[in-house]
């Protein structure tokens, strides 16, 4: 399965240049503007692309709606390698929230529900090798205590199964979410008429009914598999394609969000990018506005897992503890914390980050940094 980006093959794409709308075809066969987004694994660890929508989802008292598109192909190959789409909502707007478990990736949001299509051999017809796919995890974290809800799952009932999917062709799928219950409804690819009910889980029990949605795309070293090494198709880079995304509910005010440039540096092909905070590390966030405010969240990812410290336009320094209390760990974590809107101003804001004792040897840094306002 050769990748593509936007319709040709490609190389040398660095972080910046991996997220393009192109032309396509959405999961109705109409011809669309669609995002494209690929990974390049590097032959190591897991990789995740996170696309957070900053308006809140509300589902409080109802069963909400949320509604995409994308090709949401499967390595076929059944080792635990490959690439496959993620879906998650999460109280706060914490970047990259995810599970505990897999490679290098921790970063576990305070409270949480995610859906995991990484196309398993559970049940019968649902096979990998054949190109189908569908829900192998469903995990919900409560204070930052994840619980596994897949073998809550009767995977060999009707009306429960798998979708066909396939490279460049769209699935489309219908998440329906309450507080205590889910229920996911996919087509097979290219084929909109086939919508069905493909699982259905209840015993939530969530502890949120608003967060914010993040679609995400996990590609975890494919050209590691046993199975797959050295044999045609195998790749380490994958392209999905996403369109029509959409939740219904209350209109409510989208976060204000002030993104952190970071620094990236690409050698050899590859690309790297961070903020080392040991020693501390100060940054902007630009265009600030406060009008309305009634909340502050500053959000990032930490690596490894560390003890953090923040201040805000040269006030006092904060002590951020690692959720998990786990510091140390090789393993990315992701944070959103409340500020103090007294120490913020409008324009330009001036955020230091530092780390609290060393964790490791290796250099300590952050990354996708942003300031958000809630009005």
């Amino acid at each position: 399965m050769t990748a593509t980006f936007c319709g040709a093959t490609f190389q040398n794409i660095a972080v910046g240049q991996d997220f393009k709308f192109c032309s396509g075809v959405d999961g109705r066969g109409n011809v669309s503007r669609q995002l494209h987004e690929v990974i390049e694994d590097g032959g190591d660890n897991i990789y995740v692309n996170s696309m957070m929508a900053r308006q809140p989802f509300d589902f409080a008292g109802r069963t909400g709606t949320i509604v995409f598109e994308v090709d949401a192909k499967i390595f076929p190959r059944n080792d635990g390698h490959g690439w496959w789409n993620e879906i998650w909502i999460s109280e706060d707007p914490s970047p990259i929230p995810y599970q505990r478990g897999l490679p290098s990736v921790d970063s576990v949001a305070r409270n949480s529900v995610g859906f995991v299509f990484q196309g398993t051999n559970w049940w019968d017809g649902c096979n990998k090798a054949n190109m189908l796919n569908g829900v192998t995890d469903v995990v919900v974290s409560t204070n930052y205590v994840m619980r596994d809800l897949t073998s809550t799952i009767d995977m060999f009932k009707a009306p429960y199964g798998c979708f066909k999917v396939a490279d460049s062709k769209l699935n489309r799928f219908e998440l329906r979410i309450s507080k205590d219950m889910a229920e996911l409804y996919a087509s097979d690819a290219g084929m909109p008429s086939s919508l069905r009910l493909v699982m259905r889980v209840n015993n939530l029990n969530l502890a949120f009914t608003r967060g914010y949605i993040s679609f995400q795309h996990t590609h975890y070293n494919a050209s590691k598999s046993p199975a797959g090494s050295n044999q045609p198709g195998t790749t380490p880079s994958q392209t999905f394609r996403w369109d029509n995304i959409g939740f219904d509910g209350p209109v409510i005010t989208p976060l204000s969000g002030y993104d952190v440039p970071l620094p990236i540096k690409v050698s050899g092909g590859a690309s790297s990018f961070g903020i080392p905070i040991t020693p501390a590390a100060t940054m902007t966030g630009t265009k600030v506005d406060l009008t309305g405010a009634t909340k502050a969240m500053l959000n990032f990812n930490v690596f490894p897992t560390l003890d953090i410290a923040y201040s805000l336009n040269g006030n006092a320094w904060h002590t951020v503890k690692d959720p998990l209390n786990d510091v140390g760990n090789w393993r990315i974590r992701g944070h959103s914390i409340e500020v103090p809107l007294s120490e913020l101003k409008t324009g330009t804001n001036t955020i230091s980050i530092k780390t609290v004792g060393k964790a490791t040897n290796d250099l300590d840094t952050i990354s996708n940094v942003d300031l958000s306002i809630q009005r």
